[in-house]
């Protein structure tokens, strides 16, 4: 489909509506696996099962390790170094999935392929039981794989749904579905956990094993909607020796041609800092509830949901700001704002469930809006059919880079032995994100990659 095709068919027709609502679903889709899989519910259930797999009479007093190719494991580490693995594994192999969706005659297909990989994955932690921590090992590490393949495809998306004005509300509108629907699962969720081992008669584990299978279940049915309403769109035509040998000789070219749009390489770079924060929050944010507040682990996971529901209105808000100040004005308030829930998290009197509601809440409602925002900022400022091979750079910082806020705050804790000094360290990559976010150009941005500037931007 042309820009021009496309531009019509947004501003004439219920097609287009149609195929931007399919494109909400994926994020409405991968949602319940962001939420309840990897954020809540898998670390602590795969650390249990690697336990009882190291120490079967009980972990109290267990020095006894596991063994990852010869290498030695404490059980309590072993889902952060899955997930760490999985994410650097990830940041290189979305880069050729980028080049690859440029190249594909069928980039929907590839979404699809990916999202029902990651989904059966997801899916199978059900069968990670008793002591079956190695399954969990590699189906952790597929599904994250999986999850970011498609997300590098279906960002890409973003530009041959919509036109150029209305990118920021279509965009803020598919996280604001993702909002939804990862809340309304994790709800579900929360009843099943609660009530499982009193009301339900089963057990805790097999209250955890039941919320993943369901969660990879609910990606893969709302995947399949997304990608047949999807399915109309078209890229380029290639045999499929010429497409590999291509997509390896475009990854590089992009790397070089990089520099010749120093407004987006700027952008990227804005974007790494205050991403990082963006990430070290979420991170931490829960246990700084459990450890610090010494909140209880159930209030928590009701605050998480609180926070996605004022997610779904605080995400559709900023995309009417965008709409009438601009994207960049909106994103550089948002930064702006991040440092409020940092203060009061260092301020946060502890065992106090309301203050601790009430900044879950404020992060809901400005993660969102600064999120989806850099996503439709970033699709102005790149190349026309090029989009996936940049949205997989976009991903690759995203996923390689995420790491230095955490390893900020975990020096922090160590020297301090205060989530409330590790949390707030976290300021300075908002700051520094801030600070270059207001050097980028973006109107000048957008017109190097060959684009056409929004009223408003």
């Amino acid at each position: 489909m042309s820009l021009s095709a496309t531009i019509r068919t947004q501003r004439g027709s219920r097609t287009g509506t149609k195929v931007q609502r399919s494109w909400y679903f994926y994020d409405w889709a991968i949602s319940s696996y962001q939420t309840t899989t990897a954020s809540l519910m898998l670390e602590p259930y795969l650390r249990s099962v690697a336990e009882r797999a190291a120490c079967p009479t009980g972990p109290e007093r267990c020095t006894e390790t596991l063994s990852i190719a010869g290498i030695s494991v404490q059980p309590a580490v072993l889902p952060g170094l899955l997930a760490t693995i999985a994410t650097l594994a990830s940041s290189v192999l979305v880069l050729f999935v980028g080049s690859w969706a440029d190249r594909s005659e069928r980039p929907v297909r590839l979404l699809g392929g990916y999202a029902l990989a990651g989904a059966g994955a997801s899916s199978g932690m059900y069968f990670v039981a008793g002591t079956a921590w190695q399954l969990g090992a590699v189906l952790l590490i597929l599904a994250s794989l999986a999850a970011g393949c498609s997300l590098v495809v279906y960002d890409s998306l973003l530009a041959r749904i919509s036109a150029p004005p209305e990118r920021d509300q279509v965009s803020c509108r598919g996280w604001a579905f993702g909002f939804a629907g990862g809340s309304s699962l994790l709800a579900v969720h929360l009843v099943i956990y609660v009530a499982g081992p009193g009301y339900l008669g089963i057990s805790t584990d097999l209250a955890v094993r039941i919320c993943l299978l369901t969660a990879g279940l609910w990606w893969g049915v709302f995947a399949v909607v997304a990608v047949r309403g999807l399915r109309s769109l078209s890229g380029s035509v290639m045999t499929g020796v010429d497409r590999a040998q291509s997509a390896w000789s475009q990854l590089h070219q992009t790397m070089k041609e990089l520099r010749e749009y120093p407004q987006t390489a700027r952008f990227l770079v804005a974007y790494l800092f205050y991403n990082d924060g963006v990430q070290t929050v979420i991170y931490s944010f829960a246990a700084f509830g459990t450890s610090e507040l010494l909140l209880d682990k159930g209030y928590l996971a009701m605050c998480l949901v609180l926070a996605q529901v004022v997610g779904v209105g605080g995400t559709l808000w900023f995309g009417s700001l965008a709409t009438r100040h601009g994207a960049s004005v909106v994103v550089r308030l948002t930064l702006v704002v991040w440092l409020v829930p940092l203060a009061g998290a260092y301020f946060c009197p502890a065992g106090n469930l309301w203050v601790y509601a009430l900044l879950a809440m404020l992060v809901g409602l400005i993660l969102g809006g600064t999120q989806a925002l850099s996503r439709s900022l970033y699709c102005q400022l790149i190349p026309r059919g090029r989009e996936a091979q940049f949205f997989g750079l976009y991903q690759a910082l995203e996923r390689g880079t995420s790491w230095y806020g955490i390893f900020l705050f975990g020096v922090v804790y160590a020297i301090t032995s205060s989530y409330r000094s590790a949390l707030l360290s976290t300021a300075g990559f908002f700051v520094i994100g801030a600070i270059v976010m207001r050097r980028v150009h973006f109107a000048d941005g957008v017109r190097a990659a060959g684009n056409v500037p929004p009223p408003a931007i």
